[in-house]
């Protein structure tokens, strides 16, 4: 893996534990996950504001939901790649977001079970959680069912509220 790779892969971890890559909004951005422009809903979102990670420079290529997010805009202030870094950690603004949807308290979970790694481990730790343990290919957090060999995947609910 080169050096531009790294920093890319390191760019796919929010602050608060968003693994980016597996994010509907990044996905769909990619090639292995174009098929969720098929949903309505993602197409319409991705189309209007494509995004590339919350750590984007470019804060046009950063999702609707994250350009304006508290803990992204702490962290920068911050200056901490992670919340784990930031001598508040937990604060308030950080269980307000884990107390979320499902791939916030997810993202709470990869806070946790990665203090004390590197990024590049953490980022290869996630990006084998979200692939398809029978046919390697990539998937996003809330799919159930893999697209490439129809296998089930150990995607998180979708929160009914």
């Amino acid at each position: 893996m080169n050096d531009d790779q790294i920093n890319t892969n390191k760019m796919l971890i929010g602050a608060c534990g968003i693994f980016c890559r597996a994010c509907d909004h990044y996905f769909a951005n990619t090639e292995e996950g174009a098929h969720l422009l098929n949903k309505g809903n993602i197409k319409r979102r991705v189309e209007a504001h494509p995004c590339m990670g919350c750590k984007a420079e470019d804060e046009t290529k950063i999702c609707i939901y994250c350009v304006g997010c508290e803990v992204r805009l702490c962290s920068i202030k911050q200056k901490a790649g992670l919340c784990t870094e930031c001598v508040r950690y937990p604060c308030d603004k950080l269980k307000r977001f884990h107390s979320g949807l499902a791939h916030h308290r997810e993202a709470e979970k990869a806070l946790e079970e990665n203090k004390g790694s590197t990024l590049e481990q953490w980022y290869a730790l996630s990006e084998k959680r979200w692939t398809c343990p029978s046919c390697g290919h990539q998937y996003s957090y809330y799919e159930q069912r893999c697209v490439q060999c129809n296998a089930l995947l150990n995607g998180l609910e979708p929160d009914l509220r």
